[in-house]
């Protein structure tokens, strides 16, 4: 569970979320993001976080469901973005961002994540395939595989 405080002065809201392997991790997240999808991610100590409020656009390639809950997209970028992909996305995803949807579905069979989505219902609309969108989430990269990711997803508009 995360503790939020707003400070209105500073127009941002700072998140503490406790891990039980490692100290408490403190965010800084710019208002209009949403930081409460932040408690519902599993083992948040596998993320580096690069920026807490990252807007890219592109369009959707390939929307998988992942075992932990989570749905997983490959974005193919606008080229205004293509700087955030590092040789991992290249290399592993095709050249394409991953989106990372936490908490998408009900059929959780990853026993380490379950904790993370109970009583949790996302509201961020699962785009299609070949849709233009635009994404708002934490722009990290995967300790575990390498590539840079939105995880998690914020908001999801198509354009």
């Amino acid at each position: 569970m995360g503790i939020r405080h707003i400070d209105r002065h500073r127009n941002y809201t700072t998140v503490r979320r406790a891990h039980a392997v490692t100290d408490s991790i403190r965010l800084i997240i710019p208002a209009g993001c949403n930081s409460e999808t932040l408690n519902h991610v599993y083992s948040p100590d596998r993320l580096q976080v690069h920026n807490s409020c990252q807007t890219v656009t592109g369009t959707v390639l390939r929307i998988l469901q992942e075992k932990d809950g989570d749905t997983h997209i490959r974005l193919q970028l606008d080229s205004s973005y293509a700087g955030l992909l590092n040789d991992y996305n290249y290399m592993d995803q095709k050249g394409t961002l991953i989106l990372e949807i936490v908490c998408a579905y009900s059929d959780i069979t990853q026993q380490d994540a379950v904790s993370a989505c109970q009583g949790y219902t996302n509201q961020v609309p699962i785009p299609s395939v070949g849709q233009h969108v635009s994404v708002v989430g934490q722009y990290v990269t995967d300790l575990d595989h390498g590539w840079n990711e939105i995880h998690p997803v914020y908001s999801i508009a198509t354009m």
